[in-house]
């Protein structure tokens, strides 16, 4: 080895030894685990878009549920009306007594 390599490979090994220390590092996409900002904030108005539905879907349940029980309770009273309307009329007795009618 002469002189001249000895002098080449020190000032390459200084070099770059001087570009590790000096270089930024540089993210390896194999050691990448975690989420990005920008995929939690996509997922986050995801998630708010389907709940979002889900609940005007349950609002829309809750208020065709409270229309039914109400339409349900009102046939149930006007059942009961005409229950208590005919029995009414079944026990009720008119007696004729001849005087109504003059001649």
């Amino acid at each position: 080895m002469g002189i001249s390599q000895g002098i080449y490979r020190y000032v390459s090994r200084r070099v770059s030894r001087h570009r590790r220390l000096t270089e930024k590092p540089t993210l390896n996409p194999a050691n990448n685990s975690g989420f990005t900002l920008t995929e939690i904030l996509v997922s986050m108005i995801i998630a708010g878009l389907v709940m979002s539905g889900l609940l005007g879907l349950m609002v829309e349940l809750l208020t065709s549920d409270a229309r039914e029980t109400a339409r349900t309770e009102t046939q149930r009273e006007m059942q009961m009306a005409l229950d208590y309307i005919s029995s009414d009329i079944r026990e009720s007795v008119y007696v004729y007594d001849g005087n109504c009618i003059d001649g």
